[in-house]
């Protein structure tokens, strides 16, 4: 998740430039942890194209997308089934506890509109996973 408070913060090196970051990411009381990766932070792995990795992990509160709704009821995708009145309330429940009855719906009318756009292929490169993702 980006925000816009957590804008780029330049320091003279990669390391203040982290240090920053981190100063500010510890103070959001939205943030619950910080996970630090990238080949600079493994000994013997860094080269002149490193960087560092630094993953946000925020509330679940903090995930929801306050742009959503305007932009779906603002830039409708053209089929009543993503209206943002039905839509929204399947992505929560969805990201609420990853209630597999309203993913497979959800997946069913994607998997539609992907083919119907012409997105076999891509599709059915997921192979037996497909079946996974499917209403049952």
């Amino acid at each position: 998740m980006v925000r816009d408070s957590y804008a780029p913060v330049p320091g003279r090196t990669p390391e203040e430039t982290l240090h920053a970051f981190i100063s500010r990411a510890t103070a959001d009381p939205g943030v619950v942890g910080l996970v630090l990766s990238g080949s600079r932070v493994h000994a013997g792995m860094p080269t002149v194209h490193s960087d560092y990795d630094l993953h946000v992990v925020v509330r679940d509160e903090g995930v929801r997308n306050k742009y959503l709704r305007w932009e779906l009821e603002r830039q409708p995708l053209g089929d009543p089934r993503w209206d943002a009145d039905r839509l929204l309330p399947a992505l929560w429940r969805i990201l609420a506890d990853g209630d597999p009855p309203t993913r497979r719906a959800l997946f069913a009318g994607v998997e539609e509109a992907a083919r119907r756009a012409g997105h076999d292929e891509v599709l059915d490169a997921w192979g037996t996973d497909l079946g996974l993702l499917r209403p049952r």
